[in-house]
């Protein structure tokens, strides 16, 4: 087991000692600080390369002759070394497609290689046959010729394509022609709303494509490119494609998530259920898959009687090559650093030092990926990592052989069913134990990037955790042996039988009272001293007891929660009127908060619609919600029967609780299958529009919303003089 590197608490005037014994200890600390701090400058204002590379030359010389102050240059020189490797990142080469494209779409015909993919995207129920597509599907191509009318030009950066209709037979290293709608990534333009162009930059996708599923508008070249990450994806590729033929089709994309984090094929509605009870971890590739991969690993090596030096050193190999091909995301890259790094240390026969180990798979990621080393992702994985060490390890020193001498006896007098049960007991307990540890030091950080608190996360987190353990040691076996006869039949019905379990928990869990709240989070200079606090409490630096930490730990969490909680569990707001015209497109959205005679928060939308589908409820309208800390619409009012202004009521209704829904007179009258399936769609959900004509008012207390037209003799809807007007 590892052994944190834990300092003694120190008084003020010990700074300079302390941070000293902290360079002894964990020398890559500062390192990954000072790095760290360049990046984050990078994002804010990033600058020329040669000006963060020229500098950290001139520091590291400083460095090296002047020995009073080589602890300030070297950190000042990887600042500035931070800053060029991000910076250089965020650079645009001259023939860089994101200089192409613009934010309105224009036709470009182009040539690239398929890097990532095909996937389907968005394959929800076709609600509104004929106008909105049942599937999309995406790809990743680096593109390397555009035409530009005369010939074929040299251009470079990832294009992100979609294309409706069937998955098409694409493969990673395909080169390919398109011929598509070029644009840049859309930005966020609604507050709430996830920034995709800067997401999408992160990632190095510089723009997108739409295709029309033209005959010609995607031919394959001659060729394939022999190109690492274009291995790495057609490995996951067709790992994933081999799960999803061992498992049942509702659990398939699941299977393909929790084992190789193949994750964009799963569809919305999974995806959310996870996401509000808080067990979205189960899904994502964490610390908990690479150390059931080594363990597996060196379970094989101990039978077949392997060294131990080269098991340790091919298991770290193994479980870096298995990060890579789930994608490489900073959770996965950070368990393989850290595996890595402890399997090096017991290679050179070093003692291991948590703090030391952190920092190094901190540099890692900021090295590899340094776009997401500030990302929500990131930073969940490593708190994690930290509070898990410390709930299991600092909270009590080993038994002594008192106390386990006393155990021994008090067992004796038990009988086996006594003992095994108690046994199951205290491991139920301390699952409960570090489950609540965890949610008190990730609440506030979720709170305040995704506006989403997860009480049920406390109840379901360790059961959903056993489930996704055992997922694990039936899916690795699954993927290997699967081809053995037999073997398939019986490891992929356990497998789905699993993966049903951990739906139906998730389920279960969501349809609980208060099991989710959207909140509008704690202030971000609270969150700044609530994690300096926790980190200092971690790592010994507040001479307290751990149970002294675990409270302040509970007060700090309920201060800077307990308001915004509250507001939710008594249904209040803010007070005053407050209209947002959310920008969806083509089509329209409001949102109108009011407060009523008794201080309570009210909600109306108006109009849910956009021609670009479903979906835009949960990248734009269900953010600003949650933004907003709203978690009930009172009244959803649609003023008419064409398709972009009600073409997301029935996703809002699934994904937020919806009291009444209003149309005008003659809304049922118009002869469209949309508004049928919509009608429809609410009567199953146990709603039954309401109808509004001239005359009615909406009493919210301090506001009238009066209805102004039309009367009750409309007969139909398809007049757009005829809409409801409010």
């Amino acid at each position: 087991m590892a052994q944190a590197a834990t300092l003694p608490a120190v008084a003020l005037p010990g700074i300079k000692a302390w941070w000293a014994e902290v360079v002894a200890r964990a020398p890559i600390l500062p390192v990954a600080i000072a790095f760290s701090a360049g990046i984050f400058g990078a994002e804010w204002q990033p600058l020329p390369p040669w000006l963060g590379v020229f500098p950290a030359l001139v520091l590291a010389w400083v460095a090296w002759r002047m020995a009073p102050v080589r602890a300030i240059a070297l950190a000042l020189a990887f600042l500035a070394m931070g800053h060029a490797w991000r910076s250089s990142a965020l650079q645009v080469k001259p023939d860089g497609i994101m200089g192409l494209a613009r934010d309105t779409p224009s036709p470009v015909r182009l040539r690239g290689v398929v890097v990532d993919g095909p996937w389907e995207i968005d394959a929800v129920a076709q609600q509104f046959p004929g106008r909105i597509p049942e599937n999309q599907n995406e790809w990743i191509v680096d593109t390397f010729e555009v035409f530009d009318g005369a010939g074929w030009c040299p251009v470079s950066g990832r294009v992100r394509v979609r294309r409706p209709g069937d998955r098409p037979d694409l493969a990673p290293g395909w080169r390919v022609e398109m011929l598509g709608r070029l644009s840049l990534v859309s930005r966020a333009m609604n507050p709430g709303e996830v920034d995709s162009r800067a997401l999408a930059l992160r990632t190095g996708v510089q723009a997108e494509m739409r295709q029309l599923a033209l005959p010609d508008d995607l031919l394959p070249l001659p060729g394939r490119a022999w190109r690492i990450d274009c291995l790495l994806a057609a490995i996951r590729q067709w790992g994933a494609i081999r799960l999803r033929g061992y498992l049942a089709p509702d659990v398939a994309d699941l299977g393909a998530a929790l084992i190789l984090g193949d994750t964009r094929p799963v569809g919305r509605a999974d995806w959310q259920v996870f996401m509000k009870t808080g067990v979205i971890h189960v899904l994502a590739i964490s610390g908990q898959h690479l150390v059931f991969l080594a363990g597996g690993l060196i379970f094989l090596g101990r039978i077949f009687s392997v060294a131990s030096r080269p098991l340790r050193l091919f298991v770290a190999l193994v479980v870096g090559l298995y990060a890579l091909i789930t994608g490489g995301n900073p959770s996965a890259v950070r368990a393989a650093a850290t595996v890595g790094s402890v399997s090096l240390a017991w290679l050179g026969r070093r003692q291991v030092s948590l703090i030391n180990t952190l920092a190094l798979s901190w540099m890692v990621v900021a090295i590899f990926q340094p776009g997401d080393l500030g990302s929500t992702g990131s930073l969940l994985s490593f708190l994690a990592t930290g509070l898990l060490y410390w709930s299991v390890n600092g909270w009590s020193g080993p038994p002594t052989e008192e106390d386990e001498a006393y155990e021994r006896a008090l067992d004796l007098g038990r009988s086996a069913w006594a003992r095994t049960g108690l046994w199951a007991m205290r491991w139920v307990l301390a699952a409960y134990w570090v489950n609540l540890i965890l949610w008190l030091g990730l609440a506030p950080l979720l709170a305040s990037r995704t506006h989403m608190l997860s009480l049920v996360g406390l109840l379901l987190g360790p059961p959903m955790g056993c489930l996704g353990a055992m997922g694990l040691a039936v899916g690795f076996p699954l993927l290997f042996l699967g081809q053995i006869p037999g073997v398939s039949l019986v490891l992929g019905g356990a497998l789905t039988g699993l993966l049903r379990a951990c739906l139906a928990l998730a389920r279960g869990g969501e349809s609980l009272p208060l099991a989710w709240l959207n909140v509008t989070g704690p202030p971000g200079w609270w969150l700044v001293l609530f994690y300096f606090a926790l980190i200092a409490g971690l790592t010994g630096r507040i001479s307290v007891t751990p149970r002294r930490v675990l409270a302040c730990l509970c007060t700090l969490v309920a201060l800077g929660l307990a308001e915004p909680l509250a507001r939710q569990v008594a249904g209040r707001g803010e007070p005053g009127w407050r209209c947002t015209f959310l920008a969806v497109g083509h089509g329209g959205c409001a949102v109108v908060e009011m407060t009523d005679d008794m201080g309570g928060r009210r909600v109306l939308v108006h109009d849910v619609g956009s021609m670009s589908g479903p979906g835009m409820i949960a990248r734009v309208v269900e953010p600003y919600l949650r933004w907003r800390g709203i978690q009930v619409v009172d009244d959803l009012v649609i003023s008419h029967a064409d398709l972009d202004h009600f073409a997301g009521a029935l996703d809002l209704v699934d994904r937020v609780r919806v009291r009444r829904v209003w149309t005008g007179p003659g809304f049922a009258g118009k002869a469209s299958g949309a508004v049928r399936v919509f009608l429809d769609g609410l009567r199953r959900r146990s709603l039954e529009p309401g109808i509004l004509s001239t005359g009615m008012v909406l009493d919210f207390g301090e506001t009238l919303v009066e209805v102004l037209h039309p009367g009750l003799d409309v007969q139909a809807a398809a007049d757009r003089a005829n809409e409801l007007s409010v």
